[in-house]
């Protein structure tokens, strides 16, 4: 498994630190995600406001169901276990997320957040397959 030395908590500075800060003062921890962009800070604001631009434009429940769907198209279990913590704590009981988890085909979602779902999966793992059509 490779291993990326990153910047450390208290080590940090600069651009750094005021990340680690935002992220300590809004979870009470630094993820390694964060920790991961802490080499590249410029970087980590940009992605934010990528995020933050297409979740302006979903709800809540929708983001979530697709980035969930693509991190298990993409096997990231961090993110996975990320996602389906927003979800079973703001939108879904346990029962219904482990429906989700196991098939959402299958799991009393609305047709269109199925397909959004499959769109997630179908864009993490073939982007070059998604076509717009005319």
């Amino acid at each position: 498994m490779p291993y990326v030395r990153t910047v450390e908590v208290d080590a940090a500075d600069g651009a750094d630190r005021e990340l680690y800060e935002k992220e300590l003062a809004e979870d009470g921890e630094v993820s390694n995600m964060t920790r991961l962009f802490s080499l590249r800070p410029d970087v980590y604001e940009a992605w934010g406001r990528l995020k933050d631009a297409i979740r302006g434009n979903i709800d809540l429940r929708r983001y979530e169901l697709a980035t969930l769907a693509a991190a298990r198209a993409l096997r990231c279990r961090s993110c996975v276990g990320a996602h389906a913590a927003i979800l079973e704590s703001k939108l879904y009981d346990r029962r219904q997320l482990e429906a989700i988890m196991r098939d959402f085909h299958a799991a009393d979602l609305a047709d269109v957040d199925i397909a959004i779902m499959e769109l997630a999966e179908k864009v993490a793992l073939h982007a070059y397959r998604v076509m717009r059509r005319r």
